[in-house]
């Protein structure tokens, strides 16, 4: 059963396909499902998910925070089995996460942040896809 602040984003993945990231509010896990084919509306297809990661850290922070910080979205890009996030920490705090293998790998606080946070989309070398 989900819970209302459960975690749940939708991003590109690999340019023609779609990836969603839920985290479950009360056990942080985290799994990312994608779509099996491109998407492809014209011909009717329907569209099938797989499960592609799932990583389980007790202690990682809660993607979807309590309030004033409720309104910040999570975004995040998908790097071979690599998961980077950009979100709020538990103070408000914009900070970009690397998972791998159940594990936190790096957590890196930006002091500044220019335009929305963090609602602009991750992609490869931390660049801003438009």
């Amino acid at each position: 059963m989900s819970h209302p602040r459960d975690a749940l984003v939708v991003r590109f993945f690999k340019g023609d396909r779609f990836s969603v990231l839920k985290q479950c509010h009360e056990t942080k896990k985290i799994e990312i499902w994608v779509t099996k084919n491109k998407v492809n509306a014209e011909d009717g297809d329907d569209v099938v998910w797989v499960s592609f990661m799932t990583l389980s850290i007790p202690n990682f922070p809660s993607l979807v925070q309590a309030e004033p910080y409720s309104d910040q979205q999570p975004s995040y890009y998908i790097d071979d089995k690599r998961l980077v996030v950009s979100s709020c920490d538990e103070n408000g705090q914009a900070c970009i996460y690397v998972l791998w293998e159940n594990k936190l790998i790096s957590k890196v606080q930006l002091d500044s942040v220019v335009g929305s946070w963090p609602y602009s989309q991750l992609g490869p070398g931390f660049s801003r896809k438009r």
